[in-house]
This record gives structure tokens, sequence and C-alpha cells, in this order.
């Protein structure tokens, strides 16, 4: 799979990075997380009238519309994420200090890390790298 190379604007606070990701970044992110971490991919399905929709499936079953799937701002789907990671036998390290999250996923063969101004965000981002 390719990799998707992010410029992030950071700030500096008290020696402590936090990320903050545009509107575009946002969306990559969560698709990154939807292929590589899920392992799912787009299909186009019909839908009311004439019209088509563009959602995410999983061993050839439509799971949800891909504007739906928010896991930077939806519990829910954050923690699926998580159970995912948990489940293929990653272990997490989560730190939360005053403005900035830490998340790393670790296992034998790897690990990866991530850093943002919310734990959600910083959960995905660490997903994605210890999968690419």
């Amino acid at each position: 799979m390719g990799q998707l190379a992010l410029s992030m604007a950071l700030e500096v606070t008290d020696e402590k990075i936090v990320a903050a990701l545009t509107k575009t970044q946002r969306r990559a992110l969560r698709d990154d997380v939807a292929r590589i971490v899920m392992g799912w991919e787009t299909v186009t399905i019909p839908w009311a009238y004439n019209a088509a929709a563009l959602c995410w499936q999983a061993e050839d079953t439509p799971l949800l519309p891909a504007e739906a799937w928010r896991p930077d701002t939806d519990e829910r789907q954050c923690a699926e994420v998580l159970e995912h990671m948990l489940g293929v036998g990653f272990a997490l390290t989560l730190e939360i200090t005053g403005e900035n999250a830490r998340a790393t996923f670790t296992r034998g063969d790897g690990s990866g890390g991530g850093d943002a101004s919310d734990r959600r965000t910083a959960l995905l981002l660490a997903a994605r790298a210890a999968l690419e």
C-alpha cells in the first residue's frame, strides 16, 4: 500500500508538541485507518433512485457510508479501532498530559506512535504507524 505523508502544523508549548491536523489531513487519516488498520476497501453501491454511495466494505459486505466513518470524533468507532488493534496482538500505551496525548501500539514485530492534541487522534495515528 502507498504511504501518505502528512505535514502537520506543530505548536510547541512548554516543550510539548501538539499536532493540529487540517480537515483534509483528518479525512486522509480516517481513510488510512479504514484501509491500513481495519483492512476495508471502498465500493460504490446503488442508492436511492439513480444515485450511488461510496461505502466501506469488508469481505464483500458493505459496512457504512464512507462519510460516516469518523473514528477521530466518534467514541464508538475509535473503540472499534482499539479493539481491532488489541485483537491482532498489539498492546497500547496511552499518556495524556495537559494539552497533549501520546499513544503507542507495540507487539513483537514492531510498534508505532502518535502525538496529537486529543487521545482519539493520537490513537489513530499510532495504529496507522504500527501497521504501515
